[in-house]
């Protein structure tokens, strides 16, 4: 698996990661990483399917990220849209999963 990892892992994930991938018959892929990975995921539009989890918890202060990072969009009607919608609890946790529609 770590040889695997080396060849595919890469900062900023691009639709050239498929064919490693495809070639090893993974047809999954979990994506947990800070902005830049989350955002070049999305840019590539390569996913499909997300798994937002919101805790109870208020961290205040100023110096937070945001959950991706790379070019926005200057409208909320130019967003990303998620279907197909679930909302789960699992003691005070919060799980939203949602299918992505670009």
């Amino acid at each position: 698996m770590a040889r695997l990892w080396r060849r595919v892992c890469c900062f900023y994930i691009t639709k050239g990661c498929y064919p490693a991938l495809t070639q090893r018959d993974i047809t999954s892929l979990l994506i947990e990483g800070g902005s830049q990975v989350l955002g070049s995921a999305f840019t590539a539009g390569i996913v499909d399917k997300v798994n937002f989890f919101y805790a109870p918890k208020i961290l205040a202060g100023d110096d937070g990220f945001p959950i991706t990072a790379g070019q926005g969009v200057e409208y909320m009607k130019n967003a990303i849209k998620l279907s197909g919608i679930q909302v789960k609890q699992f003691e005070n946790d919060i799980m939203i999963e949602g299918y992505v529609d670009y």
